[in-house]
C-alpha cells in the first residue's frame, strides 16, 4: 500500500516541534480550505516505536493512545492506518 511514486516527494525535516508540525498542518489546511488537515499515520509503525518491545498488548495500546493525544492537544488529527503484518498491530 502506497501513493503512486511516493518516495519522490518525501522530505526530511529536524528538529520540529509538534508545534511546529502544527502550525504547518493549520496553513495547509487553510490553503485547503479545510477545518483541521488530517495526517495518515502507519499506526503498526507507531505501536512499534511507542510501544518499545513490550508483548502486554495493553500496555502498547496505552502507549498509542497517550501518542494520539499528545498530538490532538497540538490541533493535529491522526488517521490510523493498518496496513502491515505484524501481530502488535492485529
Amino acid at each position: 500500500m502506497g501513493i503512486d511514486k511516493g518516495i519522490q516527494t518525501l522530505y526530511c525535516h529536524q528538529n520540529l516541534s509538534k508545534a511546529n508540525i502544527a502550525d504547518i498542518c493549520r496553513g495547509l489546511a487553510a490553503d485547503r480550505n479545510m477545518t483541521r488537515l488530517a495526517i495518515d499515520v502507519d499506526f503498526n509503525n507507531v505501536a512499534f516505536v511507542v510501544g518499545g518491545k513490550s508483548k502486554d498488548g495493553r500496555m502498547v495500546m496505552g502507549a498509542v493512545a497517550d501518542h494520539l493525544m499528545k498530538w490532538l492537544g497540538c490541533g493535529v488529527r491522526l488517521v490510523p492506518v493498518c496496513d502491515g503484518t505484524r501481530p502488535i498491530g492485529k
